[in-house]
């Protein structure tokens, strides 16, 4: 039994005349909710199949999920390279968290061996 918002169709013909009528129904819809003409509003329908994934493709949950940057076990250990970017990074205005993402390390760790950079 069909749900609320689902729809059953036949054939192929029948889901490509479904696409053309929401796309021109959303169309109007943004068209007289932005003032603008309906053929300047551009609409991007992506058809997606199955259950969410996660982020993650088939291929990476088999292969045990995300990895991260450096190994689980292995320290960090910043070179005078990394502390001259980090030194840059700061100058230039980022924040911690997006610094931390450039380099492939935790805000903590950043914390711990950066913080009289920022200080």
């Amino acid at each position: 039994m069909a749900q609320k918002g689902e729809v059953t169709l036949d054939s192929e013909e029948e889901l490509k005349q479904l696409e053309k009528d929401l796309e021109e129904e959303v169309r109007y819809a943004v068209a007289s909710a932005k003032g603008i003409v309906p053929a300047d509003a551009v609409i991007k329908m992506e058809r997606k199949r199955g259950r969410p994934s996660g982020g993650l493709s088939a291929a990476s949950k088999a292969a045990g999920g995300k990895k991260s940057r450096i190994k689980r076990g292995q320290t960090y250990k910043p070179t005078d390279d990394d502390y001259s970017k980090v030194e840059e990074m700061v100058c230039i205005g980022l924040d911690q968290h997006t610094i931390s993402k450039i380099m492939g390390i935790s805000n903590a760790t950043l914390t711990k061996y950066y913080s009289h950079i920022y200080w």
